[in-house]
């Protein structure tokens, strides 16, 4: 992994940007085309979520889907080498305010969003804000290429804690109100979760945010990113809960997720449809309460 990092995706990180959409364009072919990364799954997905559309609109999608990917993963690469100038012509947060808001009111924020366009954008923003930022990951499993992929994201003020330790984080002492960014569509684990309609399915969610912003009394906002050009994006924030502990139970999840699947919506191929996202059935019964 250290030979891929150094000899491949290093170099790709310094070519300049008209090179790597290049490489984008013939990365779209081979995951498309050539390897059909996850194309069965992907069209199953889109039928079950788009059963009325026609094959060409579902083929549309499947189209735009692969080529948000491949600009994901040469945006993702190119992080690796990226200036701070670069970060910040690449992501802008349109409406601060929203935030500095809460800040100014000493209020802890969980800001929600879903896998759509290059969600991983959201960790240029730290710079921008008021609030500590904190972003919730997976670790990968190999430790060397990790440590890079964290290196990158965290490199422009944003603090990167393992979905494995954030309880410790969210209870620890602080001087400055903090703000978590949590994706919330993947598919979760059957005893953290509960059953909502979701693109038109029974669908299996994750209940962590409104559960923590209940017990920490945090404010809870949507935020939105949307693509404005090539390698540009901009990040709108709403407001969503100020006061969780006046919400009916599952009313924070609910809200939440229609918030992504507007957004899935208005551009669809823009969303993760390769992830397994429907691998669990209702008849298997509901689980956490």
């Amino acid at each position: 992994m250290r030979l891929l990092y150094y000899f491949i995706l290093l170099p790709i990180s310094r070519l300049p940007e008209s090179f790597q959409y290049g490489l984008a364009k013939l990365l779209n072919w081979i995951l498309k085309d050539v390897v059909r990364y996850r194309r069965p799954l992907i069209e199953k997905n889109l039928a079950l979520c788009f059963p009325s559309a026609n094959e060409e609109v579902r083929i549309g999608y499947l189209n735009d889907f692969y080529a948000n990917l491949s600009q994901i993963v040469i945006e993702s690469i190119s992080a690796f080498s990226l200036s701070k100038k670069s970060a910040e012509s690449r992501m802008t947060v349109m409406n601060p305010e929203v935030l500095n808001r809460l800040f100014d009111l000493g209020k802890d924020v969980i800001i929600t969003g879903g896998h759509y366009t290059n969600w991983e954008t959201a960790t240029l923003t730290a710079r921008q804000l008021k609030h500590e930022v904190y972003a919730l990951y997976k670790p990968l499993k190999n430790v060397f290429i990790d440590g890079q992929v964290q290196g990158s994201r965290s490199k422009f003020g944003v603090h990167m804690i393992s979905i494995k330790d954030f309880r410790s984080y969210m209870s620890e002492p602080h001087d400055r109100p903090r703000a978590f960014i949590f994706g919330i569509d993947q598919s979760p684990r059957k005893n953290s979760a509960e059953w909502i309609t979701f693109l038109g399915r029974d669908t299996l969610v994750f209940t962590g945010p409104e559960r923590i912003s209940k017990e920490f009394n945090m404010a809870v906002v949507s935020g939105q990113i949307r693509r404005s050009g090539r390698g540009k994006y901009e990040l709108f924030y709403e407001v969503l809960f100020e006061n969780p502990l006046e919400t009916r139970q599952m009313q924070i999840t609910e809200v939440t997720m229609k918030e992504v699947e507007k957004q899935i919506l208005e551009y669809p191929g823009d969303w993760l449809w390769s992830h397994n996202r429907w691998k669990h059935h209702k008849s298997e019964g509901t689980h956490a309460q």
